[in-house]
């Protein structure tokens, strides 16, 4: 921990970057055109996705500091 912050693994990854080495990403079938091809499903960190773990994040400190109350 620093500070307020939790530090996580993808910290260091930049926006627009995948989370996980393509190797170990999954291979699906698409449809495409009409066509099955094959797809890689890469994770991206996004801007949503730092925003929604920033904001879980804020919650968990309001709330144990408002005695686990939510109103």
């Amino acid at each position: 921990m620093n500070g307020p912050f939790i530090l996580h693994g993808n910290d260091a990854v930049p926006l627009d970057c995948n989370t996980t080495p393509l190797p170990e990403c999954t291979i699906r079938p698409v449809l495409k055109n009409g066509e099955v091809i094959k797809a890689v499903e890469v994770p991206v960190k996004g801007c949503a996705s730092l925003w929604l773990r920033c904001q879980a994040e804020a919650e968990k400190w309001f709330f144990a500091g408002n005695g686990g109350r939510r109103d």
